[in-house]
């Protein structure tokens, strides 16, 4: 009975002095926000309307979602506390063939079916702001978890601004097409498709570094694949990402576009192709292998052999169709891709560095192994190619992302020109980052190219584009992350709001193991037996007579038998104690979280309910003690 009323006292206490007092003490901080999106809701200008479509009476019919679906709304209320009422939340149920639903399908929102429902179930955001501008999560994917925050902040940091952000494109290679009539290979009439898709969304520039200075409205540069960059242009890169501008910056081992724009204008055929930004990545601390081409036998593309027969194929590993296991999941630009074929990329080497921080992308398997440019860039003998593949047992990076504070790669200043011109001027240059710099590098270029990662079909008379690779996704999501606000880059990736027992799963994992061993042991003297027995038997019918067992071969199956018998005690007993230890670990979490916890919380409350009383007391008595004293 005591029990009882603690609980409602504390409840009753905590709802009435602990109202605005909130403590996370949860791993991952789930239910705070980073300082990143604290900014982004402190720049907010103009009322924004987030409208949560969640079908509560729907959702438990899927394993988990409930539970999530709670913490996404714990979350989205959280914003909505942190806005100074910039932000309004609202949670609609769309019922089967009501307004709401049917305003949640003209959103865009994607209805799913839950087993034993003949109704689709919705569980997605909208949020507009007050000039008609909108933006949509159609569904919000419980695997999305870890980068949720990010999703969410991103949404409003895109309503709340209108403007398209600008990005300029420099380039060696054609990605912005070459016109009607053109017929070389490697380059295409039209522009390229992601430089389609990225145009739509973003104020896309095209930039021309060796002839003009960088512009300082850009939000984002993109350089494709730079070659034979001045030593001037590459201190304008040094000095624009220093002063807190983003990089995209798209490198190459042996640029395939390049080399087969060479051979319609040149006989060589030994012109290297490769680009890369050393001089300025390695005081970032990352480093492209020079004249190497990596290469991944375990994911290699499968392409006709131009020296076999028709129709006959080889592995080309230079071509590596990457896989989803090979890239962060942790990452926004990687997280949710599917695979990435890119083609003679370059290695990465990282090297950590004080105040910078370098997280890899997308990386290669251990059987990865590094070719010579001589070797790697012919693709006339990709037999003999294959016949020199040797696993180094080391994983190559592909991509990665540089953050902090970082230092100039011209301590000097800006370099002279070849005819002694351009001094080193000391005044405007900076030696130190202004704050923490964003960079992006990829040691491939080609993968942008849409035959690696397109399909195109005509119909009716125009191309539709089926993307059978994630390269668009990923060239889109780093040009999206890093043309954003800086605030929203800063977003935390988020732990699971899902905890694992991993003790318990340990222990299990170790009786696992364990019986698997005793268990093998065991097979191993059972086939003795059943080979014994199979000799005997292959005996009696060629003799026709009964199985006459020795003295000796007696023994011995009855050995066989008891080792057996004896075995699989051990085994009961091996499982009888781990479960037992699972057992007390179980009861020891459910006495802590049934008892222990809420007796603690019980004893605040009533702490707080004590000192409270006091406090009121007091003043109560000194109020008394002012009155009687002026009577």
């Amino acid at each position: 009975m005591l029990a009882v009323i603690i609980f409602f006292a504390v409840n009753v206490a905590g709802n009435h002095f602990l109202r605005t007092v909130r403590v996370d003490l949860t791993e991952h901080s789930l239910y705070s926000l980073s300082e990143g999106s604290r900014k982004v809701l402190a720049s907010l200008t103009e009322p924004i309307y987030l409208r949560l479509y969640l079908s509560r009476s729907e959702i438990p019919g899927v394993p988990g979602l409930v539970s999530f679906a709670a913490h996404v709304e714990d979350l989205l209320r959280e914003f909505e506390r942190s806005s100074n009422n910039m932000i309004t939340l609202e949670i609609i149920e769309p019922e089967s063939f009501s307004e709401e639903e049917d305003r949640a399908v003209a959103y865009g929102l994607e209805g799913f079916q839950v087993a034993g429902s003949e109704s689709p179930a919705y569980f997605g955001l909208v949020g507009t702001n007050t000039l008609d501008g909108q933006q949509t999560i159609p569904f919000i994917a419980p695997e999305r978890e870890p980068l949720l925050e990010y999703d969410l902040t991103r949404m409003i940091h895109r309503l709340s601004n209108l403007e398209r952000s600008v990005v300029g494109i420099a380039s060696s290679i054609p990605v912005q097409g070459l016109g009607e009539g053109s017929q070389m290979l490697g380059a295409s009439a039209e522009p390229w498709v992601f430089y389609r898709q990225l145009s739509e969304v973003f104020d896309v520039r095209l930039l021309r570094l060796s002839e003009d200075a960088i512009p300082d409205d850009l939000d984002l540069l993109v350089l494709i694949n730079p070659r034979n960059l001045t030593s001037d242009v590459v201190y304008e890169i040094d000095q624009y990402v220093l002063r807190g501008n983003n990089l995209l910056l798209l490198t190459d081992a042996h640029s395939e576009v390049i080399a087969a724009l060479l051979r319609n204008v040149t006989t060589q055929q030994d012109t290297n192709t490769a680009s890369n930004l050393n001089k300025l990545a390695r005081q970032w601390g990352v480093t492209q292998v020079e004249d190497k081409i990596v290469a991944d036998i375990t994911v290699a593309a499968n392409i006709l052999d131009p020296q076999g027969t028709a129709n006959q194929t080889v592995d080309y590993p230079i071509w590596m169709n990457v896989q989803p296991g090979q890239l962060n999941r942790t990452e926004a630009v990687t997280a949710q891709l599917g695979n990435i074929i890119f083609a003679s990329s370059g290695a990465l080497t990282i090297e950590q560095k004080p105040d910078l921080a370098v997280t890899p992308l997308i990386v290669t398997s251990p059987a990865a192994m590094l070719y010579d440019y001589e070797v790697g860039s012919q693709i006339d003998n990709l037999r003999g190619l294959l016949s020199q593949y040797q696993p180094e047992g080391q994983q190559y990076v592909l991509a990665a992302r540089v953050s902090g504070i970082a230092s100039t790669a011209f301590p000097d200043g800006r370099p002279q020109s070849a005819d002694g011109e351009g001094a080193v001027n000391s005044s405007s240059h900076e030696h130190m980052s202004s704050g923490e710099i964003n960079v992006i590098i990829f040691a491939d270029s080609d993968f942008l190219q849409d035959h690696f990662w397109v399909r195109k079909q005509p119909v009716l008379g125009s191309t539709i584009t089926f993307a059978e690779a994630s390269n668009g996704e990923l060239i889109h999501n780093a040009v999206d992350y890093l043309a954003g606000n800086s605030d929203l880059i800063g977003v935390r990736s988020r732990g699971s709001y899902f905890r694992n027992f991993e003790y318990l799963q340990q222990l299990r994992r170790n009786a696992e193991l364990e019986f698997a061993s005793h268990e093998q042991q065991l097979q191993t003297e059972l086939k003795t037996v059943e080979q014994i027995l199979r000799s005997y038997e292959s005996g009696q019918s060629n003799q026709q007579s009964e199985i006459i067992l020795t003295d000796a071969q007696r023994e011995e199956l009855n050995r066989v038998r008891e080792n057996q018998i004896r075995i699989r005690k051990e085994l009961r007993e091996v499982q009888r104690s781990l479960r037992s230890d699972i057992e007390k670990v179980e009861l020891i979490t459910v006495v802590l979280n049934v008892v222990v916890v809420p007796l603690l919380v019980a004893i605040v409350g009533f702490i707080v309910v004590a000192f409270g009383t006091r406090r009121r007391n007091r003043k109560l008595a000194a109020y008394l003690q002012t009155a009687a004293q002026q009577d």
